[in-house]
């Protein structure tokens, strides 16, 4: 029996019925749960963004630091996958991931408190001594995950490489680099014909973090059933 196209629903209409579902679970309401699953559990992409609480308070940090100013706020979620890209390395592994995304949180929270605590007058020794215990309180945390990570990478194993494969190794990297070169123009537009990015950085070309904050499309890759 051929489906009739009517019956079909749109991009649009999903989308639309989507929005509605999500306002009012927010508000409590249990009887569109059964429904909303289905596009949860058919799109991954609506949850692993929102259920993300390492990029929900990279987002919430950007938000404080960049204010109105959406200059800035584009600036930094660049600024931070880019960090990202250059921790993760090519393949990293999940436990990688999780201290990365934590190293990328208390890089913003330092460096957001360094800079708003220079631009604060002097209220009184109490003061200036509360500000000192926070700053070391905060570059400890950061230092502890940055070390996390590095040794968690000391004692992970190691793939040996022969000398006699490493000349053959590097012309295929160069040749990589190349046809790399040659097609960085063009931002992939679907999962489907694009390399999977390193630590879910981007969904379908998207910059998730830019997304969360409502600096881009806006939702993305929805299946229509």
């Amino acid at each position: 029996m051929e489906t009739n196209e009517s019956d079909r629903m749109t991009h649009e209409d999903a989308v639309a019925e989507l929005k509605v579902l999500i306002a009012r679970a927010k508000q409590g309401d249990a009887q569109v749960i059964p429904r909303l699953c289905e596009y949860l559990d058919n799109n991954p992409i609506l949850w692993t963004q929102a259920g993300d609480l390492a990029l929900q308070a990279q987002a919430s940090w950007v938000n404080l630091i960049g204010g109105q100013d959406k200059h800035l706020k584009q600036c930094l979620v660049r600024k931070v996958n880019d960090i990202k890209q250059e921790l993760s390395g090519p393949s990293p592994s999940p436990l990688e991931k999780l201290l990365v995304e934590r190293v990328v949180t208390t890089w913003l929270r330092i460096h957001y408190c360094e800079a708003h605590d220079a631009q604060q007058d002097e209220k009184s020794l109490k003061w200036a001594e509360y500000r000192l215990k926070r700053y070391r309180t905060m570059a400890d945390v950061h230092t502890k995950s940055i070390g996390a990570l590095s040794m968690l990478r000391k004692l992970m194993p190691t793939t040996k490489t022969s000398d006699t494969d490493q000349p053959e190794r590097k012309r295929t990297r160069d040749d990589e680099a190349v046809k790399s070169e040659q097609t960085n123009m063009e931002e992939p537009t679907s999962s489907t014909n694009s390399q999977q990015p390193v630590n879910g950085h981007r969904i379908n070309g998207h910059n998730r973090l830019t997304e969360l904050l409502g600096l881009g499309d806006g939702i993305s890759g929805i299946e229509s059933h």
